[in-house]
């Protein structure tokens, strides 16, 4: 076998040359031309979907002329990075067809060459566009052995030849073999399993004359615009078509993507039983979304040397790639039909109109993200001078869509330059630690706590603690009728001292100006838990983490990895973790989370501690309901269950122990809590409110002492703070001096809810 580097090196005339054609070689085979294709993993430096962009990387690299991010810069300039198409009747796109990107079909491949700094030539295959009737896309047609003898000519030539229309969008002709009539080279061919290798190791693609559609041959050297230049250039073109209502045949830009989401819910939708039908429809759903995901994960090659260039742009810079980049993570959550289970299921679960208003919701939040792109690139060439003919005015849609976006952002809350990205990994940095026994118990304001530390507004957790009354709120679980209640019929329920409910968020939120959100997801509803999810990767690209369900407590999520959907997670279980991550389906993530929504108009801070201190009275005088006492109540009643110990049986004991330890921990931290928001807070009061609540703040100093002492001293019954003692330790003489201590706290909360109330009287407010 012989390789063949260069026409020099053969000594022989070209194939158009008489005689001289019958000593050209049978075989050929250009060395080292780049790889292309799916095996990225084991060839490239990432994934390499869009071929013509992949195939004029591995022909610029042979050719020693790359520039740099070759494929990230050639998807950018041939126009892919940031194309969408999509058939306003059908359910098709134009996935890596760069004929498709404008009126004039090579205008992309001209671009691209441009860039590259190549004169090239055009060949379509004229059987090939006669027998499937396709359009003359091609500004010259051969038939298929002047096509064969061009190729191998440019072979011989010592330059590789791009193929359009074999195996995949284009393919990377690098030899031949059989006097031409198989190719050898690189093209998408591993989904179709085990290839024929050849010379040097390509793929071997036969029949090729029946299958290409045309070739690009590369000429000689020219000198090629600066990179700023033609990424500018890039840039505007694509600001062009994404204002473009359409292409062709096809639409455009945000009216593709809006189109796209129409498909997904116009009706009527195909049967769940056509399965045929739903599966063109599935992949032409993927296919359209790996375009996005691709296309704007790579587009920041395009503004990047041109922020380089021009330091003046770099905020439109940022805001850009930020929008791309949520896109790209957001096509993740479009994929949420891939798994699990069979085609069969998944064709099922694409079908289910709830499944498919969640995804045409995440189509329109990928329209809103170009949108908001589009507004700042808009901007960018403007700052930079191109003549404001060239740049089409954003229609009123576009308008809308941007004001949205902005008045998002200037409510957000959120501080992006806390984001930190590391390839598929995106976290809000400054998110601290969380633990038991820090004098932060309640798991909820915790971690409401760390997920605000890296805002613009955070806030302290006594001060959560007051604004949600929790600090002052006394709650015992007891349902000795074994009736059925939301927490199950159990005679106990630990639950009592958990503090994420409606109403403890809804005082906080209006105490700090966050508006939280509160979403339940049940461990079975998993579109309910997709939703949350998605809702999840929005607001961490808004610098915003959340509190989340997990394991029985509260925990802040900070960040994802999104190509398997884990989240960065804090947790008081584990709080010396450095890198925790829980996948999106874990069964013991939820079932609740609450969002930084963002920020509007705080209360003062007088009003907003008189919101406190009347959720204290009206939790405190609070009827029974839903198995829950409240206040002094709460405290007698139970006592009198710990009295009534050895008439349980041994479950009930167990259950008991861990629900008193539990609510008891929680009861001393809330206390001290109690005192720290009183301390820090009564002087806001008028002298006559102020003088009024003063003995509630020394009940709650006494009761914060008490319960304090108590836990302290039996702090080996108290797992979350390191305790080995278990049930069989706790005897009756502990049980009885707790009983001791609860009605002394409730003597103590009476006195207390009295003297708050009077102060919310003299400061002209009423309990709620």
């Amino acid at each position: 076998m012989r390789h063949w580097h260069a026409l020099a090196a053969l000594g022989v005339a070209s194939l158009t040359g008489g005689s001289a054609a019958q000593e050209s070689p049978s075989e050929f085979a250009l060395e080292g031309v780049p790889y292309i294709g799916n095996d990225w993993q084991a060839h490239l430096d990432g994934p390499q979907d869009l071929m013509f962009a992949s195939a004029m990387a591995s022909v610029t690299k042979f050719l020693g002329t790359a520039p740099p991010d070759a494929y990230r810069f050639f998807m950018g300039v041939c126009g892919v990075a940031q194309q969408q198409l999509w058939h306003p009747t059908e359910w098709r796109t134009a996935f890596d067809d760069v004929w498709r990107l404008s009126d004039d079909p090579t205008e992309s491949v001209r671009r691209t060459f441009e860039a590259a700094g190549y004169e090239y030539r055009l060949l379509g295959n004229q059987a090939v566009r006669d027998a499937r009737g396709l359009p003359a896309d091609y500004p010259e047609y051969v038939i298929p052995d002047v096509l064969k003898q061009q190729v191998c000519e440019s072979l011989r030539s010592g330059v590789p030849v791009i193929a359009f229309g074999l195996k995949s969008g284009a393919a990377v002709i690098a030899g031949y073999e059989e006097n031409g009539d198989v190719l050898l080279g690189w093209a998408m061919l591993e989904n179709e399993g085990a290839s024929e290798r050849g010379l040097e190791n390509y793929f071997r693609l036969r029949q090729w004359t029946d299958e290409t559609q045309g070739v690009a041959l590369i000429g000689q050297r020219v000198e090629p615009p600066s990179t700023d230049e033609s990424c500018q250039r890039a840039l505007l073109w694509a600001l062009q078509n994404g204002r473009r209502a359409r292409i062709g045949e096809y639409l455009s830009g945000l009216s593709a993507l809006a189109a796209w989401a129409d498909a997904l819910v116009r009706e009527p939708f195909p049967d769940p039983a056509d399965l045929a039908t739903l599966r063109r429809q599935h992949v032409s759903h993927f296919m359209t979304s790996l375009n996005v995901a691709e296309g704007r994960a790579f587009a920041y090659a395009m503004t990047d040397p041109v922020e380089q260039a021009h330091p003046e742009v770099a905020e439109d810079v940022g805001v850009t790639i930020q929008c791309h980049r949520l896109m790209h993570d957001l096509v993740w959550r479009l994929w949420q039909t891939k798994e699990p289970g069979t085609e069969e299921e998944q064709l099922r679960r694409f079908a289910d109109p709830a499944v498919r208003q969640e995804l045409r919701r995440i189509v329109l939040l990928e329209r809103d993200a170009d949108a908001h792109a589009f507004a700042h690139i808009d901007h960018m060439l403007r700052t930079l001078g191109v003549d404001p003919k060239e740049i089409p005015e954003p229609s009123a849609d576009e308008r809308d869509i941007v004001a949205r976006a902005d008045a998002r952002e200037q409510a957000s809350g959120g501080d992006r330059s806390a984001l930190e990205h590391q390839e598929v990994n995106l976290w809000v940095g400054g998110v601290p630690r969380i633990a038991w026994h820090q004098g932060k118990d309640c798991t909820f304001i915790g971690a409401l706590e760390a997920a605000m530390a890296p805002t613009f507004r955070p806030c302290e957790y006594s001060d959560l603690m007051g604004y949600s009354g929790l600090a002052f709120r006394t709650r015992w679980f007891r349902n000795p009728e074994g009736v059925a209640t939301p927490y199950g019929t159990l005679r106990w329920h630990p639950v009592s001292p958990h503090g994420e409910g409606p109403d403890e968020v809804a005082a906080i939120s209006r105490a700090t100006g966050w508006d939280l959100r509160r979403v339940d997801f049940a461990e079975d509803d998993h579109l309910a838990r997709m939703k949350a999810i998605t809702d999840f990767v929005l607001s961490i690209n808004e610098a915003l983490p959340v509190v989340i369900g997990y394991n029985t407590d509260l925990a802040v999520a900070y960040g994802y990895h999104i190509h398997s959907m884990s989240l960065f997670l804090r947790d008081y279980q584990r709080p010396d973790a450095d890198d925790i991550r829980v996948g999106s389906e874990d069964a013991k993530l939820g079932p609740v989370a609450v969002f930084l929504g963002g920020i509007g108009e705080a209360p003062t801070p007088a009003d907003a501690l008189l919101d406190g201190l009347a959720m204290a009275v009206s939790q405190g005088r609070q009827a029974r309901g839903d198995g829950f006492v409240y206040g002094p109540d709460a405290l007698r009643a139970w006592a009198g269950d710990l009295a009534g110990y050895d008439g349980y049986s041994p479950e009930e004991q167990s259950l008991l122990y861990q629900t008193n330890w539990w609510t008891l921990m929680h009861l001393a931290d809330a206390r001290r809590a109690a005192v720290a928001f009183l301390e820090a807070n009564t002087e806001l009061l008028p002298e006559a409110a102020r003088s009024a609540l003063a003995p509630a703040l020394e009940c709650y100093s006494q009761e914060a002492e008490l319960l304090d002492g108590f836990v302290t001293a039996n702090a080996q019954f108290l797992p979350w703070w390191g305790g080995t003692a278990g049930e069989q330790d706790w005897d009756e003489a502990t049980r009885q001096a707790q009983s001791s201590l609860l009605l002394k706290t409730a003597e103590l909360e009476e006195p207390a809810l009295e003297a708050v109330g009077e102060a919310l009287r003299r400061a002209g407010r009423a309990a709620q």
